[in-house]
């Protein structure tokens, strides 16, 4: 089932599954996509029923498991595959090839402002996304107090949506998913938005469901809130997990790649400032073995 603000699935663990102590397992996960050079392509391929397209593959035998009552978070760099990964475990897409089992119910803050009425006010959204999480009108009738105060919303709850910040559908957003106390809570950015004080606020809230056995799966970019958030992290590279081990580490390792890359982005920069307008024009012919020569010698000369 998909739903407001984000995509939620919410399924029944799968037959067999490996161990109780296993929230999420995910197996040889495949998702390729078709690509066509230009439209007319795909009318092409069914007429002349010639293959006209290109494989891209988006994720590339991903496997991993999430333990219960843990945080797992996933950084990478944009196109790395996280975001694709979470909308296959709720369901939202359907793999190429490979598994994933879920044992319990699913909330999921994959899109900030999906799904919410623009139109609504932030009350009448919260009853439009609770009912969509499976609640009835009773339930979130006694909770809705609750979620107003987390959110920090008040002076704003009867306000359409649409004169909402970013911030401001972040905060709703989070406060709805975790009023339902889902068993699993998968969350894609959506804090990147929030102001610091309630950032803070978010990270004691999913301490508090993690100490009740509940799973989070959370992908940022803020390294910083991954460390002190997750007991493990996840680094995904070009649709590939990278390296998944302890936070800290992990976030190490990644923080120092990426120095490494800005470091030798700003030194193909210098290095295209000094060049004079011939030797530009050489590299241009010539290609990469150029810059391999000038990185290796110091020198422009193949």
């Amino acid at each position: 089932m998909c739903s407001p603000g984000f995509g939620i699935t919410s399924r029944a663990s799968s037959e067999g599954f490996p161990m109780n102590d296993v929230a999420i397992q995910v197996r040889d996960l495949v998702k390729e996509y078709e690509v066509y050079a230009k439209p007319i392509d795909l009318a092409l391929e069914v007429l002349t029923r010639k293959p006209r397209h290109q494989i891209f593959r988006a994720l590339d035998s991903v496997s991993f498991d999430v333990m219960r009552g843990e945080v797992l978070g996933i950084i990478g760099a944009n196109g790395a595959g996280k975001s694709t990964l979470l909308k296959l475990i709720t369901g939202v897409l359907e793999p190429t090839s490979g598994q994933v089992d879920i044992e319990g119910r699913v909330t999921a803050i994959l899109e900030l402002g999906l799904g919410f009425n623009p139109e609504y006010s932030g009350r009448e959204n919260i009853y439009l996304s609770g009912l969509l999480y499976g609640m009835d009108r009773q339930e979130i009738t006694r909770k809705i107090d609750d979620i107003i105060e987390f959110s920090g919303l008040a002076a704003f709850i009867e306000r359409p949506v649409k004169t909402y910040s970013s911030g401001m559908h972040s905060r709703l957003a989070f406060s709805i998913a975790t009023a339902v106390d889902p068993d699993i809570l998968i969350i894609d950015e959506a804090l990147a938005a929030g102001d610091s004080a309630f950032v803070q606020k978010c990270m004691r809230r999913i301490r508090q469901l993690c100490s009740h056995g509940r799973t989070v799966l959370l992908v940022s970019h803020g390294t910083g809130l991954l460390a002190q958030l997750c007991q493990r992290v996840m680094w995904m590279e070009s649709g590939q997990v990278k390296m998944v081990g302890p936070a800290i580490n992990v976030v190490q390792a990644y923080d120092l790649a990426a120095h490494e890359q800005a470091d030798a982005a700003g030194w193909l920069d210098t290095v295209d400032d000094e060049l004079t307008p011939s030797s530009k024009a050489a590299m241009s012919a010539d290609g990469p073995s150029t810059i391999k020569q000038i990185m290796e010698g110091g020198g422009t000369e193949k």
